[in-house]
C-alpha cells in the first residue's frame, strides 16, 4: 500500500512539474534568451559599419518575425507537447502567447516593431467583441436565473440550468457557471439567503479561524488602497497603467465581496432523502460544487496538519489548516483525497460515518 502511495505521489509530482512548472520555465527562458540577444547582438545600425540601410531594415524585420514565431507558434506547441489535456494546453498556450506579445512590446526597440503594434491593437478589437458577447450572455442568463429563483430553485441548479441553455457542456459552461454564481452572490445575496439549499444537513465553515472577518478585513484594505495606488501609478508610471491596474483591482475587490457573501450562503451539505443516493455536497465559497456519493468514501478522519499541493489532493480551507480528511475508494479523476475546513469537524465526521 505504501509502495502504491509512493508511486502515486511521484507520478503526481512529475505531472505537476511537467504540466504546470515547465511551460512557465520555458516561457521565462525564451524571454531571457531574447533579452540577451537583443542586448548583445551587434545588429543595430548605430553599431554597424557595413551594409546598406535596406539591409539593416531587413534585419530588424526578420528579428521581429522570429520573435512572433517564438511567441505565437513555439510557445503553444510546447504547451501541447507538455500537457496531456489538450484543452488546458490550448488555454495555457494562448495565455503565454499573449504575455509574450506584451513582453515583446517592451523588449523589442520601437524601430524593430512593424507587425507587433498591429497585433497589439487587434487585441482591443477582440477584447471588445468578447466583452459585448459576454454582456449579452450575462444579461440573458440573469433573466433566466431570476425566473428559476422565483420557482424556489436552489442557487447552483438555477444558474446551471440557465447557463446550459446557451452553453450545453464544456469548460466554458463551468466558467460561466462560476461567473453567474459570483454575480448572484454579489448582487442578490439577500434574495439567495431565502432560497432552499440542496441537501438535508448543512455544515458551516465561515467561522473557522475567523475566515469571514478576515475576508471583510481584506475588502476594507483593498478599498482604501485603490485610490492611493491609482494616484501613485498615474504620476509615477502612466495614466494608462493606472487605469488598467485600477480596473483589475476593482474586479478583484468585487470578487472578494462575492466570496465574503458566499461563505454564509453556500455550506457543505449532506443529501440523504429517500429515493436518492446519500451524497456529500462540497460547496466552498464561490467554487463549483462537488458531489461525492458517500458509498465511495473509504475513510473520514480528523486532520490538523498543513497539506502540500498535489494533483491527487483538493483543499477547501480559508485560514489555518483543514480539520477533516476525506479519502475516496475510487475516482474518475486524479483527485482521491479531499481536505476541508469546517466549524464543527466532529459533527461532519460523525454524520459521514453514520451513512457509510
Amino acid at each position: 500500500m505504501n509502495t502504491h502511495h509512493t508511486h502515486h505521489s511521484r507520478k503526481s509530482a512529475s505531472l505537476f512539474w511537467r504540466e504546470r512548472v515547465t511551460p512557465i520555465l520555458f516561457f521565462m527562458l525564451m524571454l531571457v534568451a531574447w533579452w540577451v540577444f537583443l542586448r548583445y547582438a551587434p545588429f543595430d545600425a548605430a553599431h554597424s559599419t557595413t551594409g546598406t540601410l535596406k539591409g539593416t531594415a531587413d534585419k530588424f524585420q526578420n528579428t521581429e518575425l522570429l520573435f512572433l514565431i517564438d511567441a505565437l507558434i513555439t510557445l503553444p506547441i510546447a504547451c501541447l507537447l507538455l500537457i496531456k489535456n489538450k484543452k488546458k494546453a490550448l488555454i495555457k498556450g494562448v495565455a503565454l502567447a499573449s504575455l509574450a506579445l506584451v513582453a515583446g512590446n517592451v523588449l523589442l526597440p520601437v524601430h524593430m516593431q512593424q507587425w507587433l503594434p498591429v497585433i497589439m491593437d487587434g487585441r482591443l478589437i477582440v477584447l471588445g467583441v468578447f466583452l459585448f458577447l459576454e454582456v449579452i450572455t450575462i444579461l440573458s442568463i440573469v433573466t433566466l436565473i431570476r425566473t428559476e429563483f422565483a420557482k424556489g430553485v436552489d442557487l447552483d441548479s438555477a444558474i446551471l440550468r440557465s447557463v446550459a441553455t446557451f452553453i450545453p457542456s464544456g469548460m466554458l459552461r463551468q466558467i460561466m457557471w462560476f461567473e453567474g454564481r459570483m454575480w448572484s452572490c454579489l448582487l442578490m445575496s439577500k434574495k439567495l439567503s431565502t432560497l432552499p439549499l440542496k441537501g438535508d444537513v448543512h455544515f458551516s465553515y465561515w467561522n473557522k479561524d475567523g475566515a469571514h472577518s478576515n475576508a471583510f478585513g481584506f475588502i476594507i484594505i483593498m478599498a482604501v488602497e485603490l485610490p492611493i495606488a491609482h494616484v501613485l501609478l498615474h504620476f509615477m508610471w502612466s495614466p494608462f497603467a493606472a487605469n488598467v491596474v485600477t480596473g483589475l483591482s476593482i474586479l478583484g475587490l468585487l470578487f472578494f465581496v462575492a466570496e465574503h457573501n458566499a461563505m454564509k450562503l453556500r455550506p457543505i451539505s449532506l443529501l440523504f432523502n429517500e429515493g436518492t443516493t446519500p451524497t456529500l455536497i462540497i460547496r466552498y465559497g464561490l467554487s463549483n460544487p462537488i458531489e461525492i456519493p458517500i458509498s465511495n468514501i473509504s475513510s473520514v478522519s480528523p486532520h490538523g496538519e498543513y497539506v502540500k499541493r498535489a494533483s491527487h489532493r483538493k483543499r477547501f480551507n480559508y485560514a489555518g489548516v483543514p480539520n477533516v480528511k476525506i479519502k475516496l475508494a475510487s475516482s474518475e479523476t486524479l483527485v482521491t483525497e479531499y481536505y476541508v475546513g469546517v466549524d464543527d469537524p466532529q459533527q461532519l465526521i460523525k454524520a459521514l460515518n453514520s451513512y457509510q
